[in-house]
């Protein structure tokens, strides 16, 4: 509304102004009346050589251009003045009606004197009042023209490869007179010029505007277009009906240049698919200019990490002992194997018994191409996504690990790579505060039914101190929130202070953060720590008395609870009843194995096991079964059951390491 006020005063102010000047002005006379029997000529829309053109220094340098009339009467010469006409080298022939004659032709001439490479501009226009209206003319009384002769050369040949269209034309590159300037032709086979700019010294390219491909905005959204720009920078489209202001000045996006290794031109382009109003399959994709006798090599490499290096929320389901993440990527794909070995075996396998290690891939390592549940493959997501995520599980804990794979691409090429990372130590679960503990509450409410909770959960050191931990599975298995602790011996206690991994410069969460359990987000809970139970805060630190002899857990001093709550648009609407909850009254103990033996968490090895579908475009959802959901003596609500729940957290608290781990893609 700001913009519409200021756009009308501007439009009011020359307005205002005129008509004080007008009444000041006692020597204003009124226009005279129009000629009488106007001819009403002009110029139709939409001719052939008008506006700026470039063409062919062999090309013939007449051109025929049509004049209409309104006005049939009689024969008549129309006058026109020349108001440009670059080094007078235009020949305007006369422009000549018969008597009856609403429409005729005249031609314009450049002369063969003009040079190559610099524009000759020619204006003609018709102001004679016989022959166009003063007040009332609709029609193009101007008549521009701006011609360049310019030489095409052929320099080059080759195979434009597009990772946007998943296919490749065969074009032909032309320089353009001897100069920086080329262009590729039939570009995509869409009979569509792309220019650049290309720098031998550096060679470096820059891209002459922008590119569009055919798509007809009123019509079919099914024709790809391609908006590009070598810096980056994409002004408004098709004159302001799209707004591409969310991918203005992107940071780090790579030029355009020439590898003379590869004999191959690389360009980082935006592309995509428009939709009427909004944009539709748009990203950015790597296409290749392939010369003749190039090669590209098969673009393929692997990165593996630990899931708390990758995304410290998949701590709570993936253990860093155990499991490590895998990236794969690369560029025009078609075929993909790989597995993973312990570096020892894959090192020596004939020690291991395995006689070739490419053997070996073919027939036990994963195939990229099996489709998933979705229809998708590995190949598919690589290919959509600029990468695949997956995670190896069940591996040894302090053991490096190799993983190795073999593709080819679109060219026919093949590539092997590995790439070899070590799990982490398995933690001494002898030393304090560490293990895997039970917690269990029970009581009776008002009618007899008994309310009980029971939640088991992990502490393990957060780094070398010996007083920093982390928390996982609190109050709730599966929960994706992982909590710092801190081990005060001399006190003799663990307290929690609110504080989680990946949301640090939140502080203290206790209170603050809704995590939904269903996708609608229409159900969810929240962490609750408070010491006075009729007291109103809830973001109390939570506190664990610590053995002095074991220096394990075995109370709890604080309160702790999850309210199970409904949702309306994202905001707290009734609280059902309890999630969780825990008093000073609950047992806190090592649970099973850890209290016997205290040796190792239970571990199974399951030889090239993964888990699918953990493309960075669908981050990981964590899930669980809440197994009872009572009401309390704060809560009474009616007890609720949530089988298979998937927990996200409240849109807004983002996860920066996430955020970079995707963008490495």
């Amino acid at each position: 509304m700001k913009t519409l006020k200021k756009l009308l005063c501007a439009m009011l102010l020359p307005l205002s102004a005129l008509a004080v000047s007008c009444a000041e002005d006692d020597n204003w006379e009124p226009g005279g009346p129009e000629a009488a029997n106007c001819y009403d000529v002009y110029f139709p829309e939409n001719q052939e050589y008008t506006g700026d053109m470039e063409i062919d220094p062999e090309a013939e340098l007449k051109f025929t251009y049509v004049a209409q009339r309104n006005n049939a009467d009689g024969e008549i010469v129309v006058p026109v003045e020349i108001t440009t006409n670059t080094d007078g080298l235009y020949t305007v022939s006369p422009i000549e009606f018969a008597d009856g004659e609403d429409e005729t032709t005249f031609t314009v001439t450049l002369s063969g004197e003009s040079e190559l490479s610099k524009k000759y501009s020619l204006e003609i226009n018709i102001v004679d009042p016989q022959y166009v209206p003063q007040y009332s003319t609709a029609n193009n009384t101007s008549l521009l023209l701006s011609l360049t002769r310019v030489k095409w050369t052929e320099v080059l040949s080759g195979t434009f490869i597009s990772a946007f269209w998943e296919e490749s034309h065969e074009c032909k590159m032309y320089q353009k007179d001897d100069s920086s300037h080329y262009k590729i032709t039939n570009f995509l086979g869409l009979d569509t010029d792309f220019f650049f700019e290309w720098d031998a010294k550096s060679n470096m390219c820059q891209l002459d505007g922008w590119i569009y491909t055919g798509f007809d905005y009123q019509g079919d959204a099914s024709q790809p277009s391609y908006l590009m720009d070598g810096a980056g920078v994409f002004n408004t489209w098709l004159g302001g009906n799209l707004s591409w202001a969310a991918i203005e000045q992107q940071q780090g996006i790579p030029q355009p240049y020439y590898d003379p290794d590869k004999k191959a031109f690389f360009f980082h382009l935006f592309a995509g698919v428009p939709a009427i109003g909004e944009g539709r399959g748009f990203g950015w994709y790597d296409e290749v200019f392939l010369l003749e006798g190039g090669s590209l090599g098969c673009d393929l490499s692997l990165e593996m990490m630990l899931p708390s290096e990758f995304n410290p929320e998949l701590s709570s389901k993936f253990n860093d002992y155990e499991n490590l993440i895998y990236v794969i990527s690369g560029t025009n794909l078609t075929s993909l194997q790989y597995a993973i070995l312990p570096t020892e075996v894959y090192n020596n396998p004939a020690a291991a018994g395995i006689e070739d290690l490419e053997a070996f891939l073919n027939e036990y390592g994963i195939d990229g191409s099996e489709k998933d549940s979705e229809g998708k493959s590995e190949l598919d997501y690589i290919a959509e996504d600029g990468g695949y995520v997956g995670i190896w599980i069940k591996r040894d804990a302090g053991v490096s690990y190799t993983m190795f794979a073999k593709a080819t691409n679109a060219n026919g090429e093949d590539a092997f790579v590995t790439c070899e990372y070590t799990t982490a130590q398995m933690v001494d679960l002898n030393a304090p505060i560490v293990g895997k503990y039970n917690m269990t509450y029970s009581e009776t409410l008002e009618g007899g039914e008994v309310a009980s909770f029971e939640n088991t959960f992990s502490v393990t050191p957060a780094d070398d101190s010996g007083t920093k931990f982390l928390v996982k599975d609190l109050g709730l298995e599966g929960s994706p929130l992982v909590h710092y602790g801190v081990y005060d011996a001399a006190a003799g206690t663990f307290t929690l202070d609110g504080s989680v991994v990946g949301y640090e410069s939140y502080g203290n969460v206790f209170g603050r953060i809704d995590i939904f359990v269903n996708q609608q987000h229409t159900q969810g809970f929240r962490y609750w720590s408070y010491e006075d139970i009729e007291g109103d805060s809830v973001s109390d630190p939570m506190v664990f008395t610590v053995d002095s002899e074991t220096k394990k857990l075995n109370s709890l001093t604080t309160y702790l609870e999850l309210p199970l709550i409904s949702y309306v648009d994202e905001k707290p609407s009734e609280v059902l009843g309890d999630a969780a909850f825990f008093t000073p009254q609950s047992t806190v103990a090592l649970a099973g194995e850890d209290a016997a033996s205290a040796k190792s968490f239970t571990r199974s090895n399951v030889p090239f096991s993964s888990v699918r579908n953990m493309n960075t475009a669908k981050p990981l959802a964590n899930s669980a079964v809440i197994k009872s959901v009572a009401g309390s003596n704060v809560c009474s609500a009616a007890a609720k059951r949530l089988e298979g729940a998937k927990f996200s957290i409240k849109p807004g608290i983002k996860n920066a390491k996430l955020t970079d781990a995707v963008s490495k893609l």
